[in-house]
């Protein structure tokens, strides 16, 4: 029979293994700009871009996606349910500015919400630290 993830390892570790999963991946992807991720994402059927916005001076920005592949059909669950498009558009960012970056999932179709929303702040700190 067929279970999941949650199921074996439990709400919590599932969400921080898809975060990971998701982080890694955008980590080694090769976009020159973060719009190709994009276009990447709804090729592949992650999700589908309703709208994004960054500035650039302050290192914040705005996403909202549809139909991502995490949430897509979901009941509502009273909670984020996106982890690993968090993880990924996270990864995709520190790639691209070089620059560790906070994600976090602001709405979401498992909180009942329309879509999902994701908010961007690119940190002061390294995405990588150099060994010695």
């Amino acid at each position: 029979s067929l279970f999941s993830l949650r199921d074996v390892v439990g709400e919590d570790a599932s969400k921080t293994l898809a975060y990971a999963g998701g982080k890694a991946l955008g980590r080694r992807t090769k976009f020159k700009e973060f719009e190709e991720f994009l276009q990447w994402m709804e090729k592949k059927g992650i999700a589908r871009t309703k709208s994004f916005a960054f500035d650039s001076e302050k290192g914040i920005g705005n996403l909202i996606l549809l139909e991502t592949l995490s949430s897509a059909g979901l009941p509502n669950l009273g909670k984020p349910a996106c982890s690993f498009e968090t993880g990924l558009i996270s990864g995709v960012i520190e790639r691209l500015k070089d620059r560790r970056c906070l994600v976090r999932e602001i709405r979401c179709y498992g909180k009942g919400d329309p879509e999902c929303e994701f908010y961007i702040e690119v940190l002061d700190v390294p995405a990588y630290l150099k060994r010695m």
